[in-house]
């Protein structure tokens, strides 16, 4: 092989481990950026739909995990009349388009649960919204 071979043979593998490199970054980085860290305030909407009324917020929290902090829901609502306290999850599938789930809780147990966005056809409204949809 000659020289001049070699050069452009050494600068093609060059090259292509650069660019392999370059859409490996690029992949984990748009990975770690829209996907959820697991168990921390993300569930799955079959995890939320086997949330019934009367279900113990104790158990609730060990199968889903730590809530989201209120700092970071986009539109916290009111807490409805029939609960004392509500926590917050998003969706672990649609964290770019932001489906909220509110679960809300009297006495420690299930009292009612909404969410907004996308999987509920409705926009995350202000605090006076909640009071139209149950379990």
């Amino acid at each position: 092989m000659s020289k001049k071979a070699a050069v452009v043979t050494t600068v093609a593998v060059v090259a292509v481990a650069v660019i392999g490199g370059l859409l490996i970054a690029g992949y984990n980085w748009v990975s770690d950026r829209f996907s959820p860290p697991k168990g921390h305030g993300y569930i799955s909407e079959d995890q939320y739909l086997a949330v019934k009324t009367g279900d113990s917020q104790q158990d609730l929290a060990t199968r889903l995990g730590t809530p989201l902090q209120t700092a970071d829901i986009p539109h916290v609502r009111d807490v409805p009349a029939s609960s004392d306290s509500c926590v917050y999850y998003q969706d672990d599938v649609s964290t770019i388009d932001g489906t909220i789930y509110r679960i809300c809780f009297k006495a420690g147990q299930v009292t009612f649960k909404d969410g907004y966005g996308p999987l509920f056809d409705q926009p995350p409204l202000g605090p006076s919204a909640s009071a139209s949809a149950g379990s």
